[in-house]
């Protein structure tokens, strides 16, 4: 296993992953018979409380890990590395009926024998050596969770996660949610204007200039290219000049 650190809200946080997968948060492939979703083993120093670790999942836009089935909870378990990790279990006030943090519709347990019958214990953990099998849990602090990420804003059948990795998409407030869909709450993200290459939130004679001194070919990382074709071309000017003057605020 390999740890990668970085900090979150002020907070160091180690990032561990398995070292093939380059210390990066790993995909449950579609073409393995998986959702597409991305998982990541995170764990924090000092210790936190589950509902902390909840908060930290949200913040790095995704959310404490959910199983919809046997095979979700195994490829997860197998990227815990013994661990033992929280997932996103947050049982109902007063009694024992598990509710995930997302509110999906509660379809799927896997409790250990003699596990999941104490209402005090609210939370849940991947225990390693009951090989995957739910364990209930206090508000004792815990240094490691299991974060999912799913969201797909943009609706194009891609996690969206995926895409800000890869580059595909912006992600400049490092926020874990794409740039153009949170411009309703934030104009101000670069994506929300993208003809604005200066900076100063116009589109002008400015911003033709530069986008004119990146003319042609750039390779995969270039940005003045526009429209992600890898060169700067009449395109790029186009939907420039598609968003000529004042941006949105």
């Amino acid at each position: 296993m390999s740890i990668k650190l970085f900090v979150v809200g002020g907070v160091a946080v180690l990032v561990c992953a398995d070292a093939a997968q380059a210390q990066q948060a790993v995909q449950w492939k579609v073409a393995d018979g998986g959702n597409g979703h991305w998982y990541q083993l995170v764990s924090v120093v000092p210790a936190e409380s589950p509902e902390q670790h909840f908060d930290r999942a949200t913040s790095l836009g995704g959310h404490a890990a959910t199983f919809a089935s046997p095979e979700e909870n195994s490829f997860c378990f197998t990227i815990s590395a013994g661990t033992d990790p929280l997932i996103g279990v947050r049982k109902q006030n007063g009694n024992n009926v598990g509710a995930w943090v997302t509110s999906e519709p509660w379809q799927y347990s896997n409790w250990h024998g003699g596990e999941g019958n104490n209402s005090w214990e609210r939370y849940v953990l991947l225990n390693a050596l009951w090989s995957g099998q739910w364990q209930d849990t206090d508000l004792t602090p815990r240094r490691y969770s299991l974060v999912e990420w799913d969201a797909d804003c943009n609706n194009d059948n891609i996690v969206d996660y995926g895409q800000i990795s890869a580059g595909e998409m912006d992600d400049s407030n490092t926020n874990g949610i794409p740039d153009i869909c949170e411009c309703g709450v934030n104009s101000t993200l670069p994506a929300c204007c993208p003809g604005d290459l200066s900076g100063d939130h116009v589109v002008d004679g400015a911003d033709i200039g530069l986008l004119l001194s990146s003319w042609g070919f750039c390779g995969a990382s270039c940005p003045h290219d526009l429209n992600n074709d890898g060169k700067v071309n009449g395109g790029d000017l186009g939907l420039l000049l598609s968003g000529w003057g004042n941006c949105p605020t």
